[in-house]
């Protein structure tokens, strides 16, 4: 995932909030053209070279995708044409995403435990109900029930608990997080030894 800053997000909520725009044709049509882009970096490279005039990239890009993408999209493509910001369709893409994920309930939670084996539909069920009961923690503004998917990684050097990623959200209940938060609470009230086993 790409780097999402304010503007990325800007541009995002505004794209979704068009009049007659679909959400969800317009993240896969997006993610379209960022893979796109990915798998041919001549295309890429032309499209964000400034050598190249706005509307010369503008007709390009017609050709290449206008039988494809909804009219909104070509619109905000040439958008961001015209502002220069080309290369920002990665953050928009992914901000979308986001930002879709939470107006229509849906939830991908990336789970990191110390090892898979550990991990069983129990756990994952109270996974599915600390997110539901924490929406507004997790940045869920859905109003309808979630459509909560849960992937699971395997990390040894946690060496226990868990990590929970929701979007840009991290809960760590990890054994390793735990050590090291016990540590620097030690480090930052050193108890003097001679005081220690004073009465």
């Amino acid at each position: 995932m790409s780097v999402i800053n304010e503007v990325s997000k800007r541009y995002a909520t505004a794209l979704l909030d068009t009049a007659g725009a679909d959400g969800l044709a317009l993240e896969e049509q997006l993610m379209s053209i960022c893979s796109a882009f990915k798998q041919d970096e001549k295309m890429q490279n032309l499209f964000e070279t400034p050598r190249i005039s706005s509307d010369a990239k503008k007709e390009i890009f017609k050709r290449a995708f206008g039988s494809k993408v909804d009219p909104i999209v070509l619109s905000f493509i040439s958008l961001l044409i015209d502002k220069n910001r080309e290369e920002a369709i990665y953050g928009i893409t992914d901000a979308l995403i986001l930002e879709n994920n939470r107006r229509l309930g849906r939830v991908r939670a990336q789970v990191t435990v110390s090892a898979k084996d550990h991990f069983d539909s129990s756990i994952e069920q109270e996974i599915k109900a600390l997110i539901e009961n924490n929406r507004e923690r997790f940045g869920i503004t859905a109003k309808t029930q979630l459509k909560i998917e849960v992937s699971v990684t395997e990390n040894p050097a946690l060496l226990g608990g868990l990590e929970l990623k929701v979007d840009d959200y991290l809960w760590d209940a990890s054994v390793i997080s735990y050590l090291k938060n016990w540590k620097r609470k030690a480090e930052d009230h050193k108890v003097i030894a001679e005081n220690a086993w004073s009465a």
